[in-house]
């Protein structure tokens, strides 16, 4: 998932409005171990994908962050998604997080160590009970502008050798909104599949957290090997229970 506090800032803004965070579908760009979400059955797919985001620092100095993606889901719903990234020293770290609809569970473990945890999700309740949102050009708490939002459909293209659909959202923070002296200007992209509900593409860029971009590399569709979906041996399996708003 692409991250910054930019964008947390303005989230429940696009939630409303847009309908990005809410509604988005599940796979790349979706948020890495959240619940069970949106569930798409019946369009299962292998996939990878790389992360990469650079931060420009206020002497020109830029950092950059990259990991690398893999991705799966079966005919049922499942889903696993294996995030690899760079650790202290070098070291290259994974981290897995298993979603399985059928069974209310999200399983997670690491390759730094030989326990996994397995969280047992209580049925969500009907209707999902997600209220209205404020439009944007409202006023918020303590009568603050909210950032203006607007949104530009894209022409499709083919990503991965799957055809994506794209939308483009600009959020301005007004001049004096919040103590800056020019409008602040932020903008995504984010590019889905219709077929497969999934994103394959997702670029962010803005002046307080730089650029951050996600990209489906490779993807194959049909069933993937169901191995991806278990444990690895040697691994102690610890069962928690989770609440509603997991």
């Amino acid at each position: 998932m692409i991250q910054g506090r930019g964008w947390v800032a303005v989230s429940a803004l696009l939630v409303s409005s847009v309908g990005l965070m809410a509604q988005g579908p599940r796979g790349f760009g979706g948020g890495f171990g959240g619940g069970m979400g949106k569930v798409v059955t019946g369009e299962a797919y292998t996939a990878a994908a790389t992360s990469t985001s650079i931060e420009k620092l206020a002497n020109g100095t830029t950092i950059t962050h990259s990991s690398t993606i893999a991705e799966a889901r079966d005919g049922e719903g499942r889903t696993v998604k294996t995030v690899t990234s760079t650790g202290p020293g070098g070291k290259a770290e994974t981290h897995t997080t298993v979603t399985d609809p059928v069974a209310h569970t999200v399983t997670e473990w690491s390759s730094g160590s030989t326990t996994a945890t397995q969280f047992q999700l209580p049925t969500p309740p009907p209707g999902g009970g997600r209220g209205q949102g404020q439009g944007p050009g409202s006023s918020g708490p303590g009568g603050r502008v909210r950032p203006e939002v607007t949104t530009t459909t894209l022409t499709p293209k083919s990503i991965a050798g799957v055809t994506a659909d794209g939308v483009k959202t600009t959020v301005t923070v007004p001049a004096g909104a919040e103590g800056n002296d020019k409008p602040l200007v932020s903008t995504r992209e984010v590019w889905t599949s219709p077929e497969l509900k999934i994103v394959l593409l997702e670029t962010s860029e803005s002046p307080r957290d730089g650029f951050h971009k996600l990209e489906v590399t490779t993807l194959t569709q049909g069933t993937p090997d169901p191995t991806l979906f278990q444990v690895p041996q040697g691994y102690t399996v610890k069962v928690q229970t989770r609440h509603r708003g997991f």
